[in-house]
């Protein structure tokens, strides 16, 4: 099976926040995103919500040769969150000044998961 993919900034200045990688076995999309905001404003973190799909992308793939997807990404998340101990994960939407990078994911692969994994 062949796969092609695409990505394009919305804006030059606010760089890529989409995130993609096909390899034989797995197909990771990432859509960076802001929790509860419907336009982009300062996330509270020092590296923007592109660093964040970025990172995020990079460690989910490096656990799924390994983990499951699921896993996975649960293991990803507070990987990337100690990468910036400076930004506070912790506050919400509801706080006009800051507000909280997050990600719509889609995934899949080709191959039974690991041994002793869930599905």
């Amino acid at each position: 099976m062949e796969l092609d993919s695409a990505i394009e900034p919305a804006s030059a200045e606010k760089g890529n926040e989409d995130w993609v990688r096909v390899s034989q076995d797995l197909v990771l999309v990432l859509d960076g995103a802001l929790d509860g905001a419907t336009a982009r404003t300062d996330t509270g973190c020092a590296h923007g919500v592109a660093w964040f799909v970025g990172q995020l992308g990079e460690a989910i793939v490096d656990r799924a040769h390994r983990l499951s997807l699921a896993a996975s990404v649960a293991a990803s998340i507070p990987h990337v969150a100690g990468l910036h101990p400076e930004y506070e994960p912790k506050l919400t939407a509801t706080r006009s000044d800051h507000w909280r990078p997050g990600v719509d994911a889609g995934s899949g692969r080709n191959r039974a998961d690991p041994p002793g994994t869930c599905r």
